[in-house]
């Protein structure tokens, strides 16, 4: 037996799905999770208009002044690192595939330590449409993290739910660390 990451509830480890290393049960997993999260004391709005799922997330006792951007890595990212030095966590996968800008390198360097951050990030943002006017991101300004993406495949009930618990798993990750 072990606790849902999000309602806390005492859950069969066979009852229990990991998302982004964090263990959900069946119900947490399966239905929307804004009330949970506001009982956490974080508070989200979510949107799915145009084919993109965009979220906003309110993650307490976050440095005001942090900025992260996360998007997934292009051909002009990858001819940018020729000339210029990128921000890198030293995990391959995550470093080929995400583009990472920050206003504080060592604090950055603390929240993408966290491999469940980089497999939320990942998850986001590789199965996206790359070549959006808006671009997808995922973004964390202070204690805000602002999540925007048009994934492949469209947006049925069960993907916006996928998504939606990605980003718990994301803010969760976040919120604790």
């Amino acid at each position: 037996m072990k606790p849902c990451a999000l309602c806390r509830i005492e859950t069969a480890d066979d009852d229990l799905f990991a998302v982004s290393g964090l263990d959900f049960c069946s119900k947490c997993r399966n239905s929307d999770p804004t009330d949970e999260l506001a009982a956490r004391d974080i508070a989200c709005e979510w949107d799915t208009r145009m084919a993109r799922f965009s979220a906003g997330l309110g993650i307490a006792d976050q440095d005001p002044d942090f900025y992260l951007k996360c998007t997934p890595e292009l051909w002009f990212h990858k001819v940018r690192k020729v000339v210029s030095e990128d921000f890198e966590v030293g995990d391959a996968s995550f470093d080929d595939q995400i583009w990472v800008q920050t206003s504080k390198p060592a604090v950055a360097g603390e929240v993408l330590a966290n491999e469940g951050v980089r497999r939320a990030l990942l998850t986001l943002l590789t199965h996206v449409r790359v070549n959006e006017l808006v671009g997808n991101h995922v973004t964390l300004k202070g204690p805000t993290l602002l999540i925007s993406m048009r994934p492949l495949g469209g947006l049925s009930e069960d993907k916006i739910l996928q998504l939606k618990m990605q980003a718990t798993a994301l803010a969760l990750h976040l919120r604790y660390r």
